[in-house]
């Protein structure tokens, strides 16, 4: 079971490039962030790009991608590792599903707020504090399952259902 137990908190810092007309900071801040909670994209990503402005985007079934940011994450040496849709809300949705989503406070991931509803998915995970090793644990329908704690957000996750749930 994947723990972060260094003691620090390190943001994954990408080299970005960006084919933007606006201050998109937020955008960096919210990708970089929610990098570090995929390790295996962590572990590969290296540059991101934010290709154009933020924006709406129509869709065929006449719903609407609400405002959003867009771009690529890539290797050291360019090969593309996902793109992804960044939102205002904290929502950073990657196009390859074993990368997820991450829903990061609203702030970006400044928040050092434990509690359970703000930076949580919209799986409503139970969680509960296991009495005999201190550690949490959620529940996956059939057991329970020992979370991951992480040392940025201060918090317990799970990826269940393909999503990053906190607690």
């Amino acid at each position: 079971m994947r723990s972060f137990t260094s003691g620090r908190a390190v943001r994954k810092a990408l080299k970005w490039v960006k084919r933007t007309t606006q201050d998109v900071q937020w955008v960096e801040r919210q990708v970089e962030s929610s990098v570090d909670h995929v390790p295996a994209l962590a572990k590969a990503a290296v540059k991101a790009r934010v290709e154009g402005d933020p924006h709406e985007t129509p869709k065929k079934d006449g719903s609407v991608d609400p405002w959003h940011a867009s771009g690529i994450i890539e290797t050291a040496s360019g090969t593309r590792l996902t793109s992804y849709h960044a939102y205002p809300s904290g929502l950073v949705v990657f196009s390859k599903k074993k990368y997820g989503q991450v829903q990061l406070p609203d702030d970006g991931g400044e928040s050092s707020s434990s509690s359970a509803a703000q930076g949580a998915t919209t799986t409503d995970l139970t969680w509960r504090t296991n009495e005999q090793t201190g550690y949490a644990e959620w529940w996956d329908s059939a057991k329970w399952v020992q979370g991951d704690w992480s040392d940025e957000q201060q918090k317990w996750y799970a990826y269940y259902n393909g999503q990053w749930c906190y607690w």
